[in-house]
Protein backbone atom coordinates (compact mmCIF):
# COMPACT_ATOMS: atom_id res chain seq x y z
CA UNK A 1 0.00 0.00 0.00
CA UNK A 2 1.12 3.18 -1.04
CA UNK A 3 0.67 6.05 1.92
CA UNK A 4 -1.09 8.94 -0.09
CA UNK A 5 1.03 12.28 -1.09
CA UNK A 6 -2.04 14.28 0.35
CA UNK A 7 -1.18 13.37 3.74
CA UNK A 8 -0.20 16.52 5.60
CA UNK A 9 2.90 15.60 7.66
CA UNK A 10 2.38 12.10 7.67
CA UNK A 11 4.78 11.02 10.26
CA UNK A 12 2.97 12.87 12.87
CA UNK A 13 -0.08 14.09 11.59
CA UNK A 14 -1.92 10.51 11.12
CA UNK A 15 -5.76 9.56 12.12
CA UNK A 16 -5.83 7.80 15.42
CA UNK A 17 -8.47 5.81 14.16
CA UNK A 18 -7.64 1.82 15.10
CA UNK A 19 -8.71 -1.09 13.78
CA UNK A 20 -6.47 -3.43 13.93
CA UNK A 21 -3.33 -4.35 15.68
CA UNK A 22 0.09 -6.60 14.40
CA UNK A 23 2.46 -7.99 17.40
CA UNK A 24 4.85 -10.94 16.87
CA UNK A 25 7.78 -12.14 15.48
CA UNK A 26 8.59 -12.01 11.55
CA UNK A 27 11.33 -12.47 8.86
CA UNK A 28 13.00 -9.08 7.51
CA UNK A 29 12.40 -9.38 3.80
CA UNK A 30 13.57 -5.65 2.70
CA UNK A 31 13.48 -2.32 4.08
CA UNK A 32 13.23 1.04 2.00
CA UNK A 33 13.75 4.25 2.96
CA UNK A 34 10.93 6.81 1.83
CA UNK A 35 9.87 10.48 1.46
CA UNK A 36 6.59 12.12 1.93
CA UNK A 37 5.88 14.67 0.51
CA UNK A 38 6.72 17.14 3.44
CA UNK A 39 10.31 15.49 3.10
CA UNK A 40 9.81 13.77 6.28
CA UNK A 41 12.06 9.99 6.03
CA UNK A 42 10.21 6.79 7.37
CA UNK A 43 11.16 3.40 6.51
CA UNK A 44 8.56 1.07 4.23
CA UNK A 45 9.44 -2.38 5.82
CA UNK A 46 8.04 -5.71 4.21
CA UNK A 47 8.40 -9.20 6.96
CA UNK A 48 6.78 -12.66 6.56
CA UNK A 49 6.02 -15.52 9.22
CA UNK A 50 4.82 -18.73 8.06
CA UNK A 51 1.20 -17.54 7.71
CA UNK A 52 1.49 -14.71 6.43
CA UNK A 53 3.28 -11.54 4.69
CA UNK A 54 2.60 -7.79 6.21
CA UNK A 55 4.14 -4.11 5.14
CA UNK A 56 4.65 -1.69 7.77
CA UNK A 57 5.79 1.76 7.98
CA UNK A 58 8.65 3.21 10.55
CA UNK A 59 9.35 6.59 11.95
CA UNK A 60 11.92 5.64 13.64
CA UNK A 61 15.20 6.92 11.84
CA UNK A 62 17.55 6.12 14.72
CA UNK A 63 17.48 2.13 13.45
CA UNK A 64 19.59 2.37 9.66
CA UNK A 65 18.91 0.48 6.84
CA UNK A 66 22.41 -0.81 7.48
CA UNK A 67 21.27 -2.92 11.19
CA UNK A 68 18.35 -4.40 8.80
CA UNK A 69 19.54 -7.97 7.27
CA UNK A 70 17.14 -9.80 4.79
CA UNK A 71 15.70 -12.76 6.82
CA UNK A 72 16.70 -11.34 10.49
CA UNK A 73 14.51 -11.69 13.33
CA UNK A 74 12.66 -8.85 14.49
CA UNK A 75 10.00 -8.23 17.10
CA UNK A 76 7.72 -5.45 16.25
CA UNK A 77 4.25 -4.03 16.75
CA UNK A 78 2.23 -2.09 15.16
CA UNK A 79 -1.47 -0.49 14.83
CA UNK A 80 -3.65 -0.13 12.14
CA UNK A 81 -3.69 4.01 11.18
CA UNK A 82 -5.60 5.55 8.53
CA UNK A 83 -4.71 8.61 6.09
CA UNK A 84 -7.02 10.04 3.56
CA UNK A 85 -8.95 7.31 3.99
CA UNK A 86 -6.80 4.61 3.39
CA UNK A 87 -4.98 2.35 6.09
CA UNK A 88 -1.58 1.00 6.90
CA UNK A 89 0.50 -0.50 9.62
CA UNK A 90 2.46 1.90 11.75
CA UNK A 91 5.20 0.18 13.87
CA UNK A 92 5.17 1.38 17.21
CA UNK A 93 7.87 -1.45 18.35
CA UNK A 94 10.94 -3.05 16.53
CA UNK A 95 14.15 -4.88 17.85
CA UNK A 96 16.04 -6.97 16.82
CA UNK A 97 15.79 -11.01 17.93
CA UNK A 98 18.82 -13.78 17.94
CA UNK A 99 17.15 -17.12 17.63
CA UNK A 100 18.46 -18.72 20.07
CA UNK A 101 16.81 -16.76 22.28
CA UNK A 102 13.46 -17.97 20.82
CA UNK A 103 14.12 -21.60 20.63
CA UNK A 104 11.06 -22.67 21.14
CA UNK A 105 8.13 -24.16 19.42
CA UNK A 106 6.57 -21.24 18.14
CA UNK A 107 9.91 -20.89 16.19
CA UNK A 108 8.04 -23.10 13.60
CA UNK A 109 6.35 -20.21 12.46
CA UNK A 110 9.52 -18.23 11.47
CA UNK A 111 9.48 -19.90 8.19
CA UNK A 112 8.96 -17.20 5.89
CA UNK A 113 5.86 -17.57 3.78
CA UNK A 114 7.23 -15.16 1.29
CA UNK A 115 10.11 -17.03 -0.06
CA UNK A 116 7.51 -20.27 -0.64
CA UNK A 117 6.63 -21.15 -3.94
CA UNK A 118 3.76 -23.12 -2.09
CA UNK A 119 3.18 -21.58 1.15
CA UNK A 120 0.02 -24.15 1.78
CA UNK A 121 2.91 -26.41 1.97
CA UNK A 122 4.15 -24.62 5.04
CA UNK A 123 1.00 -25.36 6.80
CA UNK A 124 1.57 -29.17 6.26
CA UNK A 125 5.10 -28.69 7.62
CA UNK A 126 3.41 -27.18 10.89
CA UNK A 127 0.97 -29.93 10.95
CA UNK A 128 4.16 -32.61 10.99
CA UNK A 129 5.83 -30.66 13.47
CA UNK A 130 3.24 -30.72 16.41
CA UNK A 131 2.74 -34.31 15.99
CA UNK A 132 6.19 -34.80 17.17
CA UNK A 133 5.61 -34.95 20.75
CA UNK A 134 8.86 -35.82 22.55
CA UNK A 135 10.27 -31.73 23.39
CA UNK A 136 13.83 -33.22 22.74
CA UNK A 137 12.80 -33.79 19.01
CA UNK A 138 11.28 -31.07 18.24
CA UNK A 139 13.89 -28.87 19.21
CA UNK A 140 16.37 -30.56 17.27
CA UNK A 141 13.98 -30.31 14.14
CA UNK A 142 13.99 -26.89 14.97
CA UNK A 143 17.62 -26.46 15.70
CA UNK A 144 18.07 -27.99 11.77
CA UNK A 145 15.84 -26.20 9.58
CA UNK A 146 15.23 -22.46 11.30
CA UNK A 147 18.50 -20.90 10.68
CA UNK A 148 18.34 -18.86 8.03
CA UNK A 149 20.73 -20.77 5.69
CA UNK A 150 18.89 -23.94 5.66
CA UNK A 151 14.95 -22.76 5.97
CA UNK A 152 14.48 -20.91 3.17
CA UNK A 153 16.43 -23.43 0.58
CA UNK A 154 14.46 -26.33 2.08
CA UNK A 155 11.06 -24.76 1.27
CA UNK A 156 12.25 -23.54 -2.45
CA UNK A 157 14.77 -25.97 -3.91
CA UNK A 158 13.95 -29.21 -5.85
CA UNK A 159 14.54 -32.55 -4.76
CA UNK A 160 16.15 -33.80 -7.20
CA UNK A 161 17.54 -32.16 -11.02
CA UNK A 162 16.85 -34.91 -13.29
CA UNK A 163 14.68 -37.27 -11.80
CA UNK A 164 12.06 -36.77 -9.07
CA UNK A 165 10.06 -33.79 -7.88
CA UNK A 166 12.77 -31.64 -10.15
CA UNK A 167 11.01 -28.29 -9.70
CA UNK A 168 10.82 -25.64 -7.10
CA UNK A 169 9.58 -26.39 -3.91
CA UNK A 170 10.40 -30.61 -4.88
CA UNK A 171 12.73 -31.09 -1.72
CA UNK A 172 9.94 -29.69 0.58
CA UNK A 173 7.37 -31.50 -1.03
CA UNK A 174 9.29 -34.88 -1.02
CA UNK A 175 10.34 -34.85 3.02
CA UNK A 176 6.28 -34.18 3.42
CA UNK A 177 5.47 -36.93 1.26
CA UNK A 178 7.81 -39.29 2.33
CA UNK A 179 6.41 -38.42 6.13
CA UNK A 180 3.36 -39.14 4.94
CA UNK A 181 4.02 -42.13 4.31
CA UNK A 182 5.85 -43.99 6.64
CA UNK A 183 3.30 -42.55 9.33
CA UNK A 184 1.01 -44.88 7.54
CA UNK A 185 2.96 -47.52 9.86
CA UNK A 186 2.07 -49.10 12.72
CA UNK A 187 4.86 -47.85 15.60
CA UNK A 188 5.67 -49.72 18.61
CA UNK A 189 5.45 -46.58 20.88
CA UNK A 190 5.31 -43.16 20.67
CA UNK A 191 8.90 -42.57 20.59
CA UNK A 192 9.65 -44.79 17.52
CA UNK A 193 6.73 -42.44 15.94
CA UNK A 194 8.58 -39.75 16.83
CA UNK A 195 11.85 -40.73 15.74
CA UNK A 196 10.42 -41.49 12.39
CA UNK A 197 8.92 -38.65 11.31
CA UNK A 198 12.18 -36.90 12.41
CA UNK A 199 14.16 -39.16 10.28
CA UNK A 200 11.68 -38.77 7.59
CA UNK A 201 11.18 -34.98 7.53
CA UNK A 202 15.36 -34.27 7.28
CA UNK A 203 16.40 -37.36 5.43
CA UNK A 204 17.79 -35.14 2.28
CA UNK A 205 17.95 -31.87 4.48
CA UNK A 206 21.63 -31.92 3.25
CA UNK A 207 20.31 -30.53 -0.64
CA UNK A 208 19.84 -27.22 1.05
CA UNK A 209 23.72 -27.46 0.31
CA UNK A 210 23.98 -29.30 -3.16
CA UNK A 211 20.95 -27.94 -4.85
CA UNK A 212 20.09 -24.50 -5.51
CA UNK A 213 16.61 -22.40 -5.98
CA UNK A 214 17.45 -22.32 -9.76
CA UNK A 215 18.17 -25.73 -10.96
CA UNK A 216 21.56 -26.16 -10.68
CA UNK A 217 24.41 -27.72 -8.16
CA UNK A 218 25.84 -25.53 -5.89
CA UNK A 219 29.66 -25.32 -6.17
CA UNK A 220 30.27 -27.83 -3.08
CA UNK A 221 27.25 -29.95 -4.89
CA UNK A 222 29.38 -30.40 -7.52
CA UNK A 223 32.04 -32.35 -5.31
CA UNK A 224 30.49 -33.88 -2.38
CA UNK A 225 26.96 -36.01 -2.38
CA UNK A 226 23.88 -34.77 -0.10
CA UNK A 227 24.12 -37.94 1.62
CA UNK A 228 28.08 -36.94 2.73
CA UNK A 229 26.34 -33.32 4.34
CA UNK A 230 23.58 -34.95 6.18
CA UNK A 231 25.56 -35.41 9.60
CA UNK A 232 27.32 -31.99 9.12
CA UNK A 233 24.47 -29.75 8.12
CA UNK A 234 22.50 -31.13 11.51
CA UNK A 235 25.80 -31.28 13.54
CA UNK A 236 24.77 -28.63 16.30
CA UNK A 237 21.42 -29.71 16.53
CA UNK A 238 22.98 -33.38 16.99
CA UNK A 239 25.02 -32.43 19.61
CA UNK A 240 22.66 -30.42 21.70
CA UNK A 241 20.33 -33.58 21.22
CA UNK A 242 22.89 -35.71 22.60
CA UNK A 243 23.21 -34.24 25.59
CA UNK A 244 19.28 -34.91 26.24
CA UNK A 245 18.52 -37.59 24.67
CA UNK A 246 21.92 -39.75 23.32
CA UNK A 247 19.40 -42.92 22.15
CA UNK A 248 17.85 -40.75 19.70
CA UNK A 249 20.35 -39.10 18.64
CA UNK A 250 22.30 -42.38 17.95
CA UNK A 251 19.71 -43.54 16.52
CA UNK A 252 19.10 -40.99 14.38
CA UNK A 253 22.77 -40.82 13.01
CA UNK A 254 22.11 -45.04 12.28
CA UNK A 255 18.91 -44.64 9.94
CA UNK A 256 20.39 -41.55 8.09
CA UNK A 257 24.12 -43.46 7.33
CA UNK A 258 23.19 -47.18 7.66
CA UNK A 259 23.83 -49.37 4.82
CA UNK A 260 20.37 -50.57 2.05
CA UNK A 261 19.48 -53.83 1.47
CA UNK A 262 21.94 -54.45 -1.03
CA UNK A 263 25.00 -52.73 -0.31
CA UNK A 264 27.84 -54.72 0.36
CA UNK A 265 29.67 -52.13 3.05
CA UNK A 266 28.37 -49.81 5.73
CA UNK A 267 27.00 -50.18 9.27
CA UNK A 268 23.65 -52.55 9.13
CA UNK A 269 20.13 -50.92 10.51
CA UNK A 270 19.87 -50.68 13.96
CA UNK A 271 16.04 -50.42 14.05
CA UNK A 272 13.13 -51.02 11.39
CA UNK A 273 13.09 -47.47 10.97
CA UNK A 274 15.99 -47.36 8.67
CA UNK A 275 13.86 -50.09 6.22
CA UNK A 276 11.00 -48.00 6.25
CA UNK A 277 12.58 -45.09 5.70
CA UNK A 278 14.38 -46.56 2.33
CA UNK A 279 10.96 -47.78 0.94
CA UNK A 280 9.30 -44.61 1.78
CA UNK A 281 11.94 -42.48 -0.41
CA UNK A 282 12.00 -44.87 -2.96
CA UNK A 283 8.03 -44.41 -3.27
CA UNK A 284 7.80 -41.22 -2.83
CA UNK A 285 10.47 -40.91 -5.93
CA UNK A 286 8.91 -43.11 -8.57
CA UNK A 287 5.74 -41.28 -7.63
CA UNK A 288 7.43 -37.38 -7.81
CA UNK A 289 6.81 -36.79 -11.44
CA UNK A 290 9.50 -35.03 -13.93
CA UNK A 291 8.67 -31.49 -14.49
Amino acid sequence: MKISANCNNISSNISKSKKGVITGIYRLISIMLKVDHKNKNYYKICMSNTQSEITAYYFDLKITPLMFISGKLVHIEAIEKFCDGRSYFHVNYLTFVEIDSVLNSSCINYIPSYFSPKPTKLLELKNIYFSITCPYLREFVLGVIIPLDICIPFIQVPASLHHHHNYVGGLLDHSIEVTHIILCLEFKSEKEKNIAIVCALLHDIAKVKTLNVNLQRTHIGKFVDHDELTLEVCAQALELLDEKDSFSATLIRNIWTCRSPKARYGYLPASRIAYALQNADKLSASFGGLH
